[in-house]
């Protein structure tokens, strides 16, 4: 009977304890107004700390409680984590959490404190609140919490505040509501409605906080390239002057009476040589500067791309000869005009005939023929040089690359050279061809468009073009 009578009680009962909470704690209010006014609230937040702030604030407006705060998750550095240990249920082990208090209101006694979080031995997902069941209108979905746990520290609500990927962000914790009576359907609604969007607003605020970051960090880099590039291509404008200097002054040696000793000879060769590879070592250095800061310029004329072709071998002779590596020249007699930057498209041919020597070993030969091939005119070298793999093709063109074959990384240079012909190549619409096997040498092929009949220059009368 007693029962029966409680049972019939209970809808007064309900309605007395609303009738408390509107008159001594203004608790009554419109769900979807101030569900709207309070999720604005938190979505328009741009940093966690107010948005804890706002959460604590509005919530115990809404429902007093004699205490609330809003506890951060946060990784313990401190933590002895070693990714390639596992715990005892055969998992991956997880670094360490604790939480802290980020905004509350009567949790004095957790101020400057930290607890633990340990996430790998929850017994749930804690995908629902967690709460003492006395203090939840019936029929709420919950969690029971732990009476001993949730006693010592005041707590009766706790709310998950986490993401749709399953990382904690931070938990609402509430004590009992200072009407004295339990926590409503309509108050568990709101809260979880509140700790969705508090989820989402700090994934938001976190990858706005790496945008950022990583943003300042791209400027930084962007910075320290166009200081390196600077510095860079003034250290190679010093280094040319004496080159130059060293070269004109070997040459007027090799012409001088006194010099003409077959010793003295070899030595102005080798001075004249080494002043050369130097030369386009420096030019590549400066040439690469130019292309990544954008301001790599080409002057186009017509040009005879046989001639040049002959003029850049008789160039290379001393670097075959030093590096004892035949050179069997294949050069087509006809007349193969194309429109180019002489000075470019010479250092791409030097720079491809730079790598088939670096490449190849003492005693073996590298050919080198131009032809024509439908519009275009090719410059082709062929070595018997290391060769290439099939994974690093394509990636030869790509500055500074170097290889994990240890043939090739005992070789010396930049990394430079293949991406400046590269860009040479692209800027005068040519292409370039590569055949390679390991260990069977390498073909390089240069193609560039071969200029028009209609649109060859004429002859004035001194048979200039």
């Amino acid at each position: 009977a007693a029962e029966m009578v409680a049972f019939l009680l209970q809808p007064v009962k309900n309605k007395v304890q609303k009738l408390v909470d509107k008159k001594f704690f203004r608790v009554e209010y419109n769900y979807r107004e101030e569900q709207k006014r309070f999720l604005e609230d938190i979505k328009n937040s741009n940093d966690i700390k107010s948005l804890a702030d706002k959460i604590v604030t509005h919530a115990d407006a809404l429902i007093p409680v004699e205490k609330i705060g809003f506890f951060i998750v946060y990784v313990d550095v401190d933590t002895d984590y070693d990714s390639e240990h596992y715990n005892s249920k055969g998992k991956l082990r997880k670094p360490g959490y604790r939480m802290s208090l980020l905004a509350h209101k009567g949790f004095e006694i957790l101020v400057g404190r930290s607890l633990k979080f340990d996430e790998e031995n929850l017994k749930t997902d804690l995908s629902i609140p967690v709460a003492l069941d006395d203090k939840v209108e019936p029929g709420v979905a919950i969690e029971s919490a732990d009476l001993k746990v949730f006693k010592r520290w005041g707590m009766v609500l706790v709310f998950p505040i986490k993401s749709p990927s399953g990382i904690f962000h931070a938990f609402l914790v509430l004590g009992a509501k200072k009407a004295g009576v339990r926590f409503f359907k309509e108050d568990i609604d709101l809260l979880n409605t509140v700790s969705v969007t508090s989820a989402l607003t700090i994934d938001r605020i976190k990858l706005q906080k790496e945008l950022i970051i990583e943003h300042i960090e791209s400027e930084r880099l962007e910075e320290l390239n166009k200081m390196k590039s600077l510095f860079v291509s003034n250290v190679t404008h010093e280094l040319k002057t004496p080159l130059t200097s060293i070269k004109m002054f070997a040459e007027l040696l090799k012409e001088k009476a006194g010099c003409e000793s077959e010793k003295s000879q070899e030595y102005l060769e080798i001075i004249e040589g080494e002043s050369d590879r130097l030369k386009r070592l420096i030019d590549n250095v400066l040439d690469f500067a130019k292309i990544e800061r954008g301001i790599k310029t080409y002057e186009m004329s017509v040009v005879d791309f046989n001639n040049l072709s002959i003029e850049v071998l008789n160039m290379m002779q001393y670097q075959f000869k030093m590096s004892k590596i035949d050179l069997i020249k294949d050069i087509s007699a006809d007349e193969s005009l194309i429109t180019a930057d002489k000075d470019a498209v010479e250092e791409a041919m030097m720079n491809i005939l730079s790598n088939a020597i670096k490449y190849s070993e003492q005693n073996t030969s590298v050919t080198v023929s131009t032809f024509k091939r439908n519009s275009y005119v090719c410059f082709e070298v062929k070595d018997e040089g290391i060769g290439i793999s099939e994974s690093d093709r394509k990636d030869i063109f790509n500055p500074f690359f170097r290889t994990k074959n240890n043939d090739v990384i005992k070789a010396e240079g930049t990394g430079l050279g293949l991406s400046i012909v590269k860009h040479i190549v692209d800027a005068h619409d040519g292409k370039i061809e590569v055949e390679s096997k390991p260990g069977k040498g390498s073909t390089f092929t240069l193609l560039f468009p071969k200029l028009n009949k209609e649109d060859e220059p004429s002859l004035d009368s001194s048979g200039q073009k």
